[in-house]
């Protein structure tokens, strides 16, 4: 049984005995990268951003990785008000942290 703090619906973080796994869930693309159809084409599946040491490292890589999304979602260039509405959401998400177990 292992640990997770689920972030928000994209990003959570499993907890082992050595280190804090920051995990984003995507969906699996339509084609591997043969080109050949996927079998499991539009599925969630979780991919692996890092191991780190301590807690507040892993949120600090998940706060990295909200920031940049946030950019790469806008159409055009970023206002600072855009900015400051990225790292507000940033704040609530990490305020509303919960630990739930887990069985894998």
């Amino acid at each position: 049984m292992n640990n997770r703090i689920n972030l928000d619906r994209t990003y959570h973080i499993d907890i082992d005995d050595h280190n804090w796994i920051l995990k984003k869930s995507v969906p699996t693309q339509a084609t591997r990268k043969g080109g050949q159809p996927s079998n499991n084409a539009g599925k969630m599946h979780d991919v692996i951003l890092g191991y780190y040491p301590s807690l507040e490292i892993a949120l600090r890589h998940y706060a990295d990785h909200l920031e940049k999304d946030g950019v790469l979602e806008a159409a055009g260039p970023i206002s600072i008000a855009t900015l400051q509405t990225i790292l507000l959401r940033i704040e609530k998400v990490c305020k509303g942290l919960k630990l739930v177990e887990t069985e894998e």
